[in-house]
């Protein structure tokens, strides 16, 4: 049987989740690492690209925002605003 908290299409070489809390990455930033390294190990790798690119869309539009605004100043900003989402 499948382990539904970490099934085989998150492991490799390291796991998805570690990964992302080994880089500190935010939300989205580790959502797109989740659905792009499983998008072809799982049923629809088309649909997993597409989530990948909505959070990656996300994190651009927020990064635009801040620039237009002139309030970006370093990662922790971004990440907190970010982990809100």
């Amino acid at each position: 049987m499948e382990d539904p908290i970490s099934p085989s299409y998150y492991r490799g070489s390291i796991e998805t989740t570690d990964y992302i809390i080994g880089h500190n990455l935010s939300y989205p930033a580790g959502c797109v690492i989740k659905y792009v390294t499983r998008h072809l190990r799982k049923g629809n790798p088309l649909q997993d690209l597409l989530k990948a690119r909505w959070y990656l869309n996300k994190m651009i539009e927020e990064l635009e925002k801040n620039e237009k605004d002139n309030d970006i100043t370093d990662n922790d900003h971004f990440n907190t605003r970010c982990m809100g989402m």
